[in-house]
């Protein structure tokens, strides 16, 4: 927005200012310099250029995040170019949308605080990346429902029922049937279609 006059009096005595601003947010402040703004010399109010607004949405959007724990714009570009990533592909692959990334990456949306868990996760974790992708690509494989599985292990009677345990069970769903390891040959299971 271009000013000719003051837009609260209509004063023409407006003039243009550089100057350092100082922001607060839950307690800290941030100073930003070289603020452009313009002055009524007659109300003295103070409105800021589109270019300045623009600049200092972007600085203010990653002091917030820093306050809140969050990472930064660039650390976000920083890691994403880490695991070799378009912003698109990194979208995609982690939620979001196509074009969540840009707008992460450029200060126009803030992530959420289970978006960027998962960021740090992928940059923390190795075998997390494979792992999306592997889940990505078996997303529209069809799985048959579980509707009801019983188990009924018998413990041999010199054991403890508190030290009894069914140690490991696994659903194969998607074969339509159930099979267990490291279980007494006692075990039942009903319902599995």
């Amino acid at each position: 927005m271009k000013f000719e006059a003051c837009p609260v009096c209509g004063s023409k005595s407006i003039e243009k200012q550089v100057t350092p601003e100082i922001f607060e947010y839950k307690g800290h402040q941030k100073t930003i310099d070289g603020c452009e703004k313009i002055v009524c010399k007659d109300c003295e109010e103070a409105f800021f250029t589109d270019e300045t607004s623009k600049r200092n949405e972007k600085i203010i959007r990653d002091f917030h995040r820093e306050i809140d724990g969050l990472l930064t714009s660039n650390q976000i570009v920083k890691i994403r170019k880490s695991l070799a990533f378009t912003q698109t592909a990194f979208g995609e692959l982690l939620g979001g949308g196509s074009k969540a990334f840009a707008k992460y990456e450029s200060c126009l949306l803030t992530q959420s605080r289970a978006m960027d868990n998962l960021i740090r996760m992928v940059d923390a974790v190795p075998g997390a990346i494979e792992f999306l992708r592997d889940r990505e690509a078996t997303k529209n494989v069809p799985f048959k429902k579980v509707s009801v599985v019983y188990l009924n292990a018998a413990r041999p009677a010199d054991v403890p029922k508190s030290d009894y345990n069914v140690t490991h069970l696994t659903l194969n769903s998607q074969l339509g049937r159930a099979s267990c390891e490291d279980l007494d040959d006692n075990l039942k299971s009903v319902g599995v279609s």
